[in-house]
């Protein structure tokens, strides 16, 4: 009988696997993929939709590099960021923006993005559980400057690098019990932008139903204190950016909301106008009717989702992943720097101890999940990575219901005690 290895050199066999498989899909589909694009334009000199775009680049059109960020940071100048249906994000956003626009331009976007770099770096560094610093810096280099996710999210200069941050804060602060910070950080994330509050069901499991009444109050009141200091007051903030959101869902029914887009909409929005329909190009009525049925199968989706959740005994990183995948997957629109939120799942799948006959399978996900794919492009310039990442995350979502269904364990969450509750979602690996 082979000798029994001992637990910890066990679980560094098991961390290893797991870097080495995710770090190497990673290396080998960036390297891939730079090779495509440099083939494509230097040597079959073949032009793409907007001049050379997207043929020379994984990333989106290179003339409009950093536009998130100047946008917000020109809408936010003079606290009036309403006074254009260009504005379509939350008013705390634009209130933080506008420290940014008491510094130069230049100087706000360098501080901006350094910022979370450092931040990005610093995670990696503290959250991967390797001894070897030799070791450690090539995977966080790997994970950072090789991973589409991070180069895509830099890129934009979008802000959702602020929603990841306030995220990874919360998350910390909630498994380390200091509830009231955990409330603060998640406030703001939701806050920021509203699709956060999904990681609202963390406290629900916990039985902690004032903590989510405190979450939603505390992230309504940074809101309208937000709201309340721009051009008009609260009531045109309001009125703003309901005109803003609507233009912005009636452009996002066209091509423009597809291209870089990790949501399934993407994918049946496609497959609906150009396979069933056999239409060439989109109309804003079938677009609309479209938005509808997906309104209802994303509603449906989540709430399948949720019975796992509650149903089910799962591991941490498990509930975890099932919560970001859905806010990355399930609106509308969510363009790939929603893809930085995978970090949160994958730290804590990296660090989890859990012993999984599917870990190779989940590893091979994330690595997939971290590389660009837009090898063909489909119309305009939506490319197949469109279809290839939200098949990846269903694919996800599905081996982490179906292994927590085949293990058996439920947690009768409507029967469970607090201190079951709160055992599972610390303490389970």
């Amino acid at each position: 009988m082979e000798k029994e290895q001992p637990a910890d050199l066990r679980s560094n066999e098991i961390f290893s696997d797991k870097i080495t498989t995710i770090c190497g899909i990673v290396v080998i589909g960036f390297t891939l993929s730079v090779m495509f694009h440099y083939a494509l334009v230097n040597y079959f000199e073949i032009k793409g939709y907007i001049d050379w775009y997207p043929n020379n680049t994984f990333l989106f059109n290179p003339v409009e590099k950093f536009k998130d960020f100047y946008t917000v940071y020109n809408l936010s100048v003079n606290l009036n960021p309403y006074g254009t249906i260009q504005a379509n994000y939350f008013p705390f956003l634009y209130f933080l923006s506008y420290l940014f626009t008491l510094i130069p331009k230049v100087t706000s976007f360098y501080v901006f993005t350094s910022s979370f770099v450092l931040f990005f770096l610093v995670y990696l560094y503290k959250n991967i559980p390797l001894e070897s610093k030799m070791v450690r810096i090539p995977i966080i280099f790997i994970l950072s400057f090789m991973a589409y996710p991070f180069l895509y999210t830099l890129d934009r200069g979008n802000f959702e690098t602020w929603v990841f941050i306030t995220m990874v804060l919360f998350i910390y602060f909630y498994r380390t019990g200091k509830f009231f910070l955990s409330v603060l950080f998640l406030s703001m994330s939701i806050a920021l932008k509203a699709y956060p509050a999904t990681l609202l069901i963390l406290f629900v499991i916990d039985k902690r139903y004032w903590l989510v009444v405190f979450t939603c109050a505390s992230a309504l009141l940074i809101s309208v204190l937000s709201a309340s200091v721009f051009h008009g007051g609260l009531m045109a903030s309001i009125k703003g950016l309901g005109a803003s959101l609507s233009d912005f869902n009636s452009g996002a029914l066209l091509y423009q909301g597809l291209q870089h887009n990790t949501s399934f909409f993407a994918p049946l929005k496609l497959l609906y106008d150009h396979i069933l329909l056999n239409m060439s190009a989109f109309s804003i009525e079938n677009g609309k009717l479209f938005f509808n049925v997906y309104y209802l199968f994303a509603i449906v989706f989540f709430g399948i989702e949720l019975f796992f959740i509650f149903r089910y005994k799962m591991a941490f990183w498990k509930t975890i992943a099932l919560l970001v995948l859905s806010f990355i997957s399930l609106p509308q629109v969510a363009f790939d720097y929603k893809l930085i939120s995978l970090f949160i799942p994958l730290i804590l799948f990296i660090q989890s101890e859990e012993r999984s006959r599917y870990v190779v399978y989940y590893s091979i996900l994330f690595g997939l999940l971290l590389i660009p794919k837009d090898y063909y492009i489909l119309v305009a310039d939506v490319s197949i990575s469109s279809v290839i990442n939200p098949i990846l995350i269903a694919f996800m979502i599905g081996l982490i219901c179906f292994e927590a269904a085949r293990s058996g364990k439920r947690l009768q969450f409507f029967g469970v005690n607090r201190k079951e509750s709160v055992q599972l979602i610390n303490h389970v690996n």
